[in-house]
């Protein structure tokens, strides 16, 4: 017998309630875990949004002094939007490799009618999505400054989405937005760096991480800093991270752009670069070569645009007020104040291009086929999330560095109905039919 409607909105409203339990728990208690449960996705590939929307909502409740959150300061709203980030990281499938590198994820529509009807579940995801979405698109374009600001604003692109749509905007200015909110408030900024070594010169070819690395920034006045003895408030302070990685081919020239001087035995880059560089510029190098908007089908840009491409260069070229020519190397210092938009985009991508990181893609994922890069990387961005020192230090502790990975390796499709039980049963929701065919 079908469910009533006054069911089904209990069954939904006691899902998204446990969601707040266990969040709530996890602040009240400092969980570390609390992090590996606040990292949303929503199929719109802007997790660098997602993330400083998340981290502002934290830092109003976080006490540095005691390092524990009170969440007594928290607004309903922002336990409500924490709750949904909860739910959406949940149903998050990923798919990483035995180096703890992302290989691929998908997000799950809906729950297979075991709460009630694939149909009301999958509107459930959908404004759920949507809701988060716009809230970290306004919170991004409101904290947004000078033409970066104007670029954000303008942009109207947008991809479907179960019924919805999300709002779409370009990766390097939305970045570039977080990066001066970031510096202005003083925040931190924690770069975990998985430098992989890649072995023989034929298949097959063998992959190993040599070491991995914490790295802990803040603005000084001049420079993104990094700071090497940290004291438990800063260990422990929820800060924007960035999953990182370089490539180094054993036996090749690290190459033709004297990047040698940056190898130190096994570690390339070498620690002593991480500490004295500017950290600005390689996420922004790194970040411009990602999709802008977004790889969807069927993205919708602004009018008057076909193309994607055109629609970036234009958009940042119009906004742009100088003409000088930007140029940066791995050791500029960043500058958030110049309305050189369009030049500044160009000037990382030459960056990015000269470091070998044009695509950074740590692998290509096909049909549930990944295939490894084989170039030389200097640095790249393949993650942001909320995190701390503390927690990337943990994951550092336990991370397996005899593990040796070859170039193809077959991953088998998602079994979701598996992933389905075990969410309801974190959520305290076992027990409930089986799944409906509607």
């Amino acid at each position: 017998m079908p469910k009533s409607s006054e069911h089904v909105s209990e069954q939904l409203a006691s899902l998204k309630e446990n969601c707040k339990k266990r969040l709530i728990e996890m602040l009240s208690t400092s969980d570390l875990n609390l992090f590996d449960l606040i990292d949303p996705l929503l199929s719109d590939n802007q997790c660098q949004m997602h993330s400083i929307f998340i981290l502002n909502i934290l830092l109003k409740c976080y006490q540095c002094d005691y390092r524990s959150y009170d969440v007594k300061r928290l607004h309903n709203d922002d336990i409500e939007i924490l709750s949904e980030a909860v739910l959406l990281t949940l149903i998050k499938c990923e798919q990483v490799d035995e180096f703890g590198m992302f290989m691929g994820h998908k997000s799950l529509e809906h729950f297979g009618g075991y709460l009630d009807s694939k149909n009301k579940e999958s509107k459930f995801i959908a404004e759920m999505k949507k809701n988060f979405n716009a809230k970290s698109v306004e919170f991004i374009r409101k904290v947004a400054t000078k033409s970066v600001k104007r670029i954000l604003d303008d942009c109207t692109a947008s991809i479907p989405n179960t019924k919805i749509r999300l709002k779409i905007l370009p990766c390097y200015a939305s970045v570039y937005a977080m990066m001066t909110y970031i510096k202005n408030q003083r925040l931190p900024i924690v770069v975990a760096l998985k430098r992989i070594e890649l072995k023989g010169s034929s298949s097959p070819v063998k992959y190993k991480v040599n070491s991995m690395d914490i790295f802990y920034y803040k603005w000084n006045g001049v420079k993104f800093q990094c700071y090497e003895n940290l004291d438990d408030c800063k260990m422990n302070e929820p800060s924007i991270t960035f999953e990182s990685y370089s490539l180094h081919k054993m036996g090749s020239s690290i190459d033709a752009h004297n990047y040698q001087k940056y190898c130190e035995k096994s570690k390339f880059p070498s620690n002593s670069f991480f500490i004295d560089c500017d950290i600005g510029h390689l996420t922004m190098a790194s970040l411009a070569t990602h999709f802008q908007l977004s790889d969807h089908k069927k993205l919708t840009l602004n009018p008057g645009y076909d193309s994607r491409h055109d629609f970036i260069h234009s958009i940042y070229k119009n906004s742009s007020t100088e003409s000088r020519k930007e140029f940066y190397t791995v050791e500029s210092q960043f500058d958030s104040n110049s309305t050189n938009v369009y030049e500044q985009y160009l000037a990382h991508l030459s960056l990015a291009k000269d470091m070998n990181c044009m695509d950074s893609r740590y692998v290509q994922f096909r049909n549930c086929l990944a295939t490894r890069r084989i170039q030389n990387a200097f640095f790249s961005v393949r993650h942001i999330h909320v995190s701390n020192y503390l927690k990337e230090y943990s994951k550092k502790m336990c991370l397996n560095t005899d593990v040796e990975l070859e170039q193809i390796e077959n991953f088998p499709d998602v079994n979701r109905d598996a992933v389905v039980l075990t969410i309801l049963k974190k959520l305290g929701m076992t027990g409930q039919r089986e799944p409906c065919e509607n």
